[in-house]
Order: C-alpha cells, then structure tokens, then sequence
C-alpha cells in the first residue's frame, strides 16, 4: 500500500522554490521569485492531473536616488477541478485596487501591478508618495478569458524596515 496515495486524509502536497538578490528588499534594488506548485489528492491521487501552479516575480530598482520602480507578476494555472477553495481570484486591495475583493476568480489567473515609488530620502518631508497601475484578470479555460481589470492612483505613507507603510 502506498501511503501517499492510499490515505485519502492527506488533502494535498506542497513544493515551494523561492529565490531572491543578496539584500533584497520590497524598496531597493533586487529581485525574487518564488513558485509553488500543489498536488490534490482526495480526488485523484497523485497521478491524477489534479493540481495548481502559482508563479511570482517581484523586481525593484533605484531610477535615482530615492525614485524606486517596482515590479510584481503572478502567473496562476491549475486544473479545472482544483477545489473551489483553492481557485485563484483577482481584485481588490493587493490585487487589482478600486475593484471588489476577488470579483473574478477562475483556475487561471494573471496580474501585474507597477508603482513608482518616491521614498522620504527623495520627498524629504518623512513621507513617501507612490503612483501605482494594477492589470490583472482570472478565469477558467472552459469558460470566455475575463475581461482585463485594471487600477491606478496613488498614496501617501511611511517606509518600514521590509516594506512600504502605505
């Protein structure tokens, strides 16, 4: 008997590969990518084609001092009987701003967001200021692509030691 495939107590597996520069943080220069990939078991063991694909890039660089260019990418696939709990959803804060939280959910999704960063060395006022676009859609294959959601603005905040207090 084969544990993994046998004891149908065990929901899914796991594996993660995460990589990033010497350094990195979300306001400076440096890259990072982490990808995970799950494998559901209760309803077709592990040979089944049951599984969800999740992969994000996170790239950040110093234009001038104290102007950052931030980057993220999520790139989501699965197949479509990936349980509902586990289907990807785009929109809302975090996501794709200035829409309902997860208003589009589906076992494929995409988004990028994009946010130039004027930090509190460039405002010299102890404040940051950022201008941001968010892009992303989710959907399932079987069904029409989702239509694009997109965002932009802008806000004001405090730099923290691993990220923007904004």
């Amino acid at each position: 008997s084969n544990l993994i495939t046998e004891n149908r107590d065990l929901e899914s597996i796991i594996s993660t590969a995460a990589f990033r520069t010497t350094g990195y943080r979300p306001v400076s220069n440096g890259f990072a990518v982490l990808t995970e990939i799950e494998w559901f078991l209760k309803s077709s063991g592990l040979s089944g084609s049951n599984f969800r694909l999740f992969s994000m890039i996170l790239g950040g660089w110093e234009i001038s001092e104290g102007i950052i260019f931030r980057v993220r990418s999520i790139l989501g696939m699965g197949s479509e009987t990936v349980p509902a709990y586990r289907m990807f959803g785009v929109g809302g804060l975090g996501s794709v701003s200035g829409h309902r939280y997860k208003i589009q959910s589906g076992s494929t999704m995409e988004q990028v967001n994009l946010e130039l960063v004027f930090t509190e060395e460039f405002t010299q006022k102890g404040f940051l200021f950022k201008m941001f676009y968010d892009g992303g859609r989710a959907y399932s294959p079987s069904t029409q692509p989702a239509k694009l959601l997109q965002g932009a603005g802008f806000g004001f905040g405090t730099s923290k030691k691993y990220g923007l207090g904004i």
